[in-house]
């Protein structure tokens, strides 16, 4: 492999979307869905939208991206990506009318809750400068130190190029959560969501939401 950090760019789009299908199973609850793979677009072109900062890592040989980091700045946001946010819903509601993804109303509730987790997410952001919308890096990478790499890259930009003062993210428990504390991003909150993850002992005092902050200062 030769690999690259390159800016985002359409073309990556169904490299980046499979990418986190492996990492994450939004998928899980759609029943009979003959296009699932619509569901990770349209979570990869909100990602964009609302970031003002996209790193990816690929394999220049394959073209394949093998890491991904999108991250915004707060202070400074537009009406361009609530009108974008928008198109991107009436293109995954498209294909959920056109049974792409399967049983209409399960689909449905399965958007429902993302957007609500989202939506609860965003009271956090005027709390922060910045936040980190999205990293994941590939099982063949990981544990090489390419997560540090992205993230390094991020918070170089946030300090000399937007001088912001702190940065958030949120993740569940799905995610190795605890690499994000051995970079040194300090818990800020910690909650329970059936939303977010499905278990079966639905306690609600076992947290499955974690709320990370990092100063740069």
């Amino acid at each position: 492999m030769k690999l690259q950090f390159v800016k985002y760019n359409s073309i990556y789009l169904k490299s980046c979307a499979k990418l986190v299908s492996e990492t994450w199973s939004f998928d899980n609850e759609l029943i009979n869905a003959s296009r699932p793979h619509h569901l990770f677009y349209y979570y990869i072109r909100n990602c964009v939208d609302n970031s003002i900062y996209t790193d990816l890592i690929i394999d220049e040989e394959t073209e394949r991206v093998l890491g991904i980091l999108f991250g915004s700045d707060e202070n400074h946001t537009t009406c361009k990506p609530p009108i974008k946010n928008v198109v991107n819903l009436l293109i995954l509601y498209t294909h959920i009318i056109l049974g792409h993804l399967g049983k209409r109303s399960v689909a449905i509730e399965c958007i429902n809750d993302m957007l609500y987790v989202e939506k609860s997410i965003e009271n956090y952001c005027n709390k922060f400068d910045g936040q980190l919308n999205l990293c994941v890096v590939s099982k063949e990478l990981q544990g090489l130190g390419y997560g540090r790499k992205l993230i390094d890259r991020y918070i170089e930009f946030c300090k000399n190029e937007r001088e912001m003062e702190n940065i958030f993210l949120w993740t569940d428990i799905n995610c190795n959560h605890r690499f994000y504390e051995h970079y040194g991003f300090r818990p800020f909150k910690q909650f329970y969501d059936d939303r977010l993850t499905n278990h079966y002992d639905k306690r609600t005092d076992k947290p499955n939401g974690f709320i990370y902050v990092k100063n740069l200062i």
